[in-house]
């Protein structure tokens, strides 16, 4: 019977065989690459967020001196490690634009007491730019100030290696080069503040060591100290930015006499907490202390609200969906490739059926 019945039906369609087959297969390799790629996608972020920038709470002071941050030191129960940072909102002024940058500071000295336990860049692409010129000791010394940008500001914005970027407040700039192409974590999905959700290309984050940060302002602060012993309305316009609109800015003084001012100030804490600790206990925790101490906190942000962990699990999310929508679609075609495969065999096969039936054949013998 399988000669004589099926093979003739499998040569007339065959087309539609193969079709079923193939269709089948890939339901259930669609299945298993979806639910490999969903692990290994998680897998992958969770460790480069544990590499790069492993905290739990993001803590944004006034600007406060370091040393006065050592009281998070007595917090053994709740902070595992911390890192601290200088953070300032700049203009970026572009041709015929103009951006905004978040710039955040980081340690790059080894042996520095200060050195970055959490914080690291991913280095995508790095050409330092050196300026030889000899400080008041006659010592040769690099004076141009460079920075790192974000990979996604980068190439929104079309910057590359090399070059110029100015920065700055108050309708003044000081130069910067781009020495670095960066990765970070937070760098994923940057936001100017929390009410603002958008994909938005004219703001990004620059990240600068403490001592190119310190040369920057220190650029930035001659200049608008000039600006200010030459022009009367720059120095109102000064002032009244600085004690009515509330601009938090570094005190362009302390900045002139301090050649390391970044590495002395403070504006913001990245914390690690023990394992085991509630993030809101932690929280509290950490922001009675500080305010203890006269500091005050402007915000806190825990790991579950922070910008870039939660447009991951969105991201994350959708993938699971489409995980679970797309096998099951595919199976669903399948289903129905095989039912009209088993129809065009039933009904090829109803005259020699019916005669079977007719002389008694059972329905199991006809089967076989």
């Amino acid at each position: 019977m399988l000669k004589t019945m099926l093979k003739p039906f499998f040569k007339r369609f065959l087309g539609l065989f193969f079709s079923m087959v193939f269709v089948s297969m890939l339901s259930v390799a669609l299945l298993c690459c979806f639910g490999s790629s969903i692990v290994n996608t998680k897998n992958h972020y969770i460790n480069y967020v544990n590499e790069y920038q492993d905290m739990d709470e993001l803590v944004s002071t006034q600007f406060v001196r370091r040393e006065n941050l050592d009281c998070l030191d007595e917090l053994t129960d709740v902070i595992d490690k911390y890192d601290s940072r200088l953070t300032v909102d700049c203009y970026l002024k572009r041709p015929n634009r103009t951006l905004v940058a978040r710039v955040f500071s980081y340690d790059d000295d080894p042996d520095s007491e200060f050195k970055n336990q959490i914080f690291k860049r991913y280095v995508l692409e790095s050409t330092p730019y050196v300026t030889k010129a000899k400080n008041a000791q006659g010592e040769e010394v690099n004076i141009a100030a460079n920075v790192s940008v974000c990979r996604k500001f980068a190439k929104n914005n079309n910057f590359k290696l090399g070059d110029v970027i100015q920065l700055g407040f108050l309708n003044m700039y000081a130069n910067f080069h781009i020495a670095e192409i960066v990765e970070t974590p937070e760098g994923i999905y940057p936001r100017a503040n929390n009410y603002i959700w958008s994909d938005n290309h004219d703001f990004g984050y620059i990240y600068a060591s403490e001592v190119e940060l310190s040369k920057g302002l220190q650029s930035l602060g001659r200049a608008i100290e000039k600006r200010i012993n030459e022009d009367d309305d720059f120095k109102e316009y000064y002032e009244k930015a600085i004690a009515v609109t509330g601009i938090t800015i570094p005190d362009i003084t302390e900045v002139l006499i301090d050649d390391h001012f970044v590495s002395h100030w403070s504006n913001q804490v990245l914390v690690k907490n023990k394992e085991g600790v509630k993030l809101d206990n932690a929280v509290d925790r950490i922001t009675a202390r500080l305010e203890k101490k006269g500091m005050e906190v402007k915000g806190t942000t825990v790991r579950t609200y922070m910008p870039h962990i939660a447009y991951m699990d969105r991201a994350l999310a959708q993938v699971q969906i489409a995980a679970v929508f797309l096998p099951v679609f595919f199976y669903t075609v399948a289903m129905i490739v095989v039912g009209l495969f088993i129809n065009q065999i039933i009904k090829a096969m109803t005259p020699q059926i019916g005669i079977f039936v007719s002389i008694g054949v059972g329905k199991w013998d006809i089967i076989k």
